[in-house]
Order: structure tokens, then C-alpha cells, then sequence
């Protein structure tokens, strides 16, 4: 079976087949779907990783697939745990526990990341997370079943971006 199967305009994928594709220092993503104003993906991050601080231009939908994900408010989401994010949110968040946090997402517009006094350092979008996972494929010879055609201002952003999209934090908690 091929890792995306296309019926009646309907796309079914085999999740013991996707890739995961490196995203950030002890992060990886399983695209799930790109369109011009969002995507949606399973991210996977490792124990005592964060991410760091960010802000979404758009409605953020999350639900915890697998381990436990530790919110800036101090709350603590575990399997099946599904959090709202409106327009305009900043936060961050980190694993917690022994094991990977794997989130489902579906993000609409941007993610800014954020400096400490709030300045962007650097924009993930639609468009930077297509351009990087075909780059992944391209360079691991791995077939990309999901292709978007970035606006150039997306491109520019993936190019130039700085921006660090987790660190390695301490678990103790």
C-alpha cells in the first residue's frame, strides 16, 4: 500500500508509512495536508524539548496523539487533550514525562517565532513547511505526496529565517 491512497477526491493515508521529517532540534513533522492558508500534521517532539515562544496569525486546532504536552499556563494535556488557539495567541510549550510528545495540528496563516521582547525572528507557514518537507524528500530520495506552490514572500521567509523552532529544556519538573 502506498502511503497516500486518492478515492473520490478523498486522501487516506498510512500512518506506519509517512516520513517524519526533521523540523528543529529535537523535533520532526508528518505532513498531513498543505493548502495556500494552512496545513495540518502530526509533530513530534522529544522529551525535555520546548517550543519556544510564538504567535499565530490564525486559529490553531491541537490534539495530543501520544506522550504529554506541558502548556505555558502550566496545565498538562495528555492523550486525546485538544486545545483552541485563536488568532493573535503567543505561547509555547514543552514536553513532559519520559516520553515524545506527538501533537496533531491544524494551523491556519502564520507562526511567528518570537526573541524574548517579542520582536519575530523568523515565520513558519503553509508555504516554509511544504518548501521543507519537500526538501527533505528531495534530498532522502523519498517520493513528496504533497506538493503547494508557495507565495514568494513564504519562499523569502524560508530562506532568510533565523528563527529556532525548539531548544532542550531541563524535565525535572
Amino acid at each position: 500500500m502506498s502511503a497516500v491512497e486518492r478515492v473520490n477526491n478523498m486522501t487516506t493515508l498510512s500512518r506506519a508509512e509517512m516520513v517524519w521529517v526533521p523540523s528543529g532540534p529535537g523535533k520532526t513533522f508528518r505532513p498531513l495536508r498543505f493548502w495556500e492558508t494552512g496545513w495540518s500534521e502530526l509533530m513530534r517532539v522529544e522529551p525535555g524539548v520546548e517550543v519556544s515562544l510564538h504567535r499565530h496569525s490564525g486559529p490553531v486546532d491541537s490534539l495530543v496523539v501520544e506522550g504529554q504536552r506541558l502548556l505555558s499556563n502550566g496545565e498538562i494535556l495528555g492523550p486525546g487533550g485538544y486545545q483552541y488557539e485563536p488568532e493573535g495567541t503567543v505561547d509555547s510549550w514543552a514536553t513532559t514525562g519520559t516520553e515524545a510528545c506527538v501533537v496533531y495540528l491544524r494551523i491556519e496563516g502564520d507562526v511567528e517565532y518570537l526573541d524574548p521582547n517579542g520582536e519575530a525572528t523568523g515565520v513558519v507557514n503553509s508555504g516554509t513547511q511544504s518548501a521543507l518537507y519537500e526538501k527533505w524528500c528531495d534530498a532522502n530520495h523519498v517520493e513528496a505526496h504533497f506538493r503547494v506552490s508557495p507565495t514568494p514572500d513564504a519562499l523569502r521567509a524560508f530562506e532568510v529565517s533565523t528563527y529556532s523552532l525548539g531548544r532542550r529544556v531541563s524535565n525535572e519538573q
